[in-house]
């Protein structure tokens, strides 16, 4: 029997934020936006991925301006995410993995 993590395998919500608290100060000349992507969700219906890089994907969006910072992040309507909300349960990973007997297998 495999065993599964669950640490960092959770579902985020989707969020926005338009005056995320900031410790210390932003100088005035900091300014623009950072767009980052990484795994938003592990968990579509009763189904767990079981992998960091088959997490569906989710995007976050910081923004500076005037000493201020917003956040919003949105999971990607991609043919994974679509594929796995109309089946309601996880598609195959999208990692080459081989399973040998020895590793218990298939």
């Amino acid at each position: 029997m495999a065993i599964v993590p669950k640490v960092g395998f959770t579902q985020s919500p989707e969020l926005e934020i338009d005056d995320v608290r900031v410790v210390g100060e932003i100088p005035d000349w900091v300014e623009g936006t950072l767009l980052r992507n990484g795994p938003g969700t592990f968990k579509v219906g009763n189904q767990r991925y079981r992998h960091w890089f088959d997490g569906l994907a989710m995007l976050h969006r910081f923004s500076i301006k005037s000493g201020k910072v917003s956040y919003s992040n949105k999971l990607l309507e991609s043919l994974s995410y679509s594929w796995a909300n109309y089946v309601l349960g996880v598609c195959n990973g999208s990692l080459p993995i081989t399973f040998h007997k020895s590793d218990g297998g298939i």
